[in-house]
């Protein structure tokens, strides 16, 4: 409603500039280029009002305007003693699943089939990643970075032909084990995923089962909020420094600034160096 009365009132802004400027223009014989630079004026007038509008419209919120560096899962609000805090929401390797778009849910729901299909193979759900391993030994472990299925291996990746695997090194000591790392953005490096696992079932030895039932390990979409009341989401408030203050802080509560999150701020977007800076799978 409120849009429709400020493209109404821009209508009539312009409206009422222009029709007695080219009245004047008609009636007392100005000439064209007079004519013109008049309306080019009400031109101006016109943008810098509905620049205004669009101010006013954001300064509204009590959320500060998100900076571009920041991370999707990232805000700035006040405490309830009016403290300015920044909010940060950690998302558990299950909150990033349930929120996967087609067909990143069902490379990792074929993957992981396919390498339970060696014997003796066990999942383990850890905080930011789901790893399988043999008797303890790693046998791959999935992630999520941003919208893209990875997939962490016990391989050499100096020894692989990068002209076929494109792989990457990780250096994050968390990963040393598994320091090869692939990711998973098309059908083509899902068939490749699928043969580096292959590689470090023979490394490992391991046998295929003779019969293996596959299982759908893909999950539901469930917003922010029960995602957080099942604790699949973690809320971390921190207080800000003297300098980190911005204008436009106002009190909310924690709760109702998740409640303010767009769609698209709650897809999370985690980049590798971000991803290996937390040490994501020891936060329970």
């Amino acid at each position: 409603m409120n849009k429709n009365k400020n493209k109404a009132s821009l209508k009539m802004m312009s409206i009422g500039l222009i029709l007695p400027i080219a009245l004047a223009s008609h009636l007392l014989d100005i000439p064209f280029i007079v004519l013109y630079s008049l309306v080019g004026l009400g031109l101006l007038i016109w943008i810098i009002n509905f620049i205004i509008l669009i101010v006013k419209k954001k300064n509204k919120y009590n959320v500060l305007l998100k900076d571009e560096s920041r991370s999707d899962d990232e805000m700035l609000c006040c405490n309830k003693d009016g403290k300015p805090v920044k909010i940060e929401y950690y998302r558990s390797f299950q909150a990033r699943l349930s929120h996967a778009q087609y067909p990143m849910m069902d490379f990792y729901n074929e993957l992981k089939n396919h390498a339970l299909t060696y014997k003796g193979v066990s999942s383990h759900m850890a905080w930011g990643y789901d790893a399988l391993s043999y008797k303890g030994k790693d046998l791959v472990r999935f992630a999520f970075m941003g919208k893209t299925v990875v997939v962490y291996l016990p391989l050499d990746e100096e020894k692989l032909d990068h002209g076929i695997y494109d792989v990457e090194k990780v250096t994050s000591k968390e990963f040393e084990k598994v320091s090869c790392l692939y990711r998973i953005y098309n059908f083509s490096r899902l068939n490749l995923a699928k043969e580096l696992l292959d590689m470090v079932a023979e490394q490992l030895k391991l046998e295929k089962l003779e019969h293996m039932q596959e299982q759908d390990y893909r999950l539901p979409y469930e917003d922010d909020s029960l995602l957080l009341e099942k604790g699949w989401i973690k809320e971390v408030l921190t207080p800000l420094a003297e300098n980190e203050k911005g204008e436009g802080i106002f009190a909310i509560s924690s709760s109702q600034a998740d409640k303010m999150m767009s769609n698209q701020a709650a897809i999370a977007k985690i980049e590798e160096d971000t991803f290996h800076k937390h040490n994501l799978y020891g936060r329970h």
